[in-house]
């Protein structure tokens, strides 16, 4: 109550100022405004930067993977509805040991885009690694259900076929 009361003392305080005058510049205005502006400016640049890491470390360079996922947290963290992110996050935890991590990146990642067809098959394929095969048959049929059927996507859309018959053959 005294809490509330506190609160209620502020807001009057806050209404009692009197407004600026017109002729102060907006400049305080841009510049509260600016760091929202630069926000997905920022996930951009730390996708460029964990995309190149990843890169790297398929290239050899193991150490990559580890500063690739630090890279794409703070990506996911300015954007988490960037799924191209959360696949390479998904990506690089793998390479890192990190299966928990790896999959719920790509689920992530299929919930933000669930019409992309480069999502599902690395879901699936952390699942089949752990002998999960009805949770890598369910990703899979998803992704048959949920990708457009059009030209670009049949090799992803066969890949998940191809994977379905692996599931059925490890049963």
């Amino acid at each position: 109550m005294v809490r509330a009361f506190g609160l209620l003392l502020v807001a009057a305080a806050c209404a009692a100022e009197p407004p600026p005058a017109a002729e102060e510049p907006p400049a305080p205005r841009a510049a509260a405004s600016a760091p929202s502006e630069s926000e997905p400016e920022a996930a951009a640049d730390w996708l460029r930067r964990g995309r190149a890491l990843v890169k790297l470390g398929e290239m050899g360079t193991h150490e990559a993977f580890e500063q690739a996922k630090e890279a794409l947290t703070r990506c996911a963290a300015r954007d988490p509805g960037l799924a191209e992110c959360q696949a390479l996050l998904g990506e690089a935890c793998e390479y890192t040991d990190d299966e928990t991590c790896a999959a719920r990146s790509f689920t992530t990642a299929i919930i933000e885009a669930p019409a992309a067809p480069d999502y599902y098959a690395p879901l699936a394929g952390t699942y089949l690694r752990f002998k999960l095969l009805d949770r890598a048959e369910q990703v899979l049929r998803e992704g048959v259900r949920r990708v457009p059927r059009e030209l670009k996507n049949a090799p992803e859309i066969l890949a998940l076929y191809r994977m379905l018959a692996t599931v059925a053959e490890a049963r």
